[in-house]
């Protein structure tokens, strides 16, 4: 499977970070081109182990659909979230995305 990573140095305290990682309505809506169509479908307006988040979107006339869900939760350390299904990840494997 492949793996994706990035580095990004940020001026802020770590615990106000990953609060903001936890919130999926602010990492979503401003980031994304409009083009793209994304919406929060189903989310918790805070995320917590086992939390799942439906992103829908529409491009080019067609409809995607990505169901997210939190696998590993150490507060103000550690966000896993798998990508259980959705058009990215091939064959149904899962797409794995760390926030540490």
């Amino acid at each position: 499977m492949p793996i994706f990573e990035a580095t990004l140095n940020l001026m802020r305290e770590p615990a106000e970070v990953f609060a903001w990682f936890t919130q999926p309505a602010l990492v979503i809506r401003p980031r994304t081109p409009p083009e793209l169509s994304l919406r929060l479908e189903e989310t918790p307006e805070k995320l917590f182990l086992g939390a799942r988040t439906v992103i829908v979107g529409r491009r080019w006339g067609l409809s995607h659909r990505s169901v997210l869900e939190v696998t590993a939760f150490e507060p103000d350390r550690l966000l896993i979230e798998e990508q259980r299904s959705g058009a990215v990840p091939p064959a149904g494997a899962p797409v794995i995305c760390s926030r540490r």
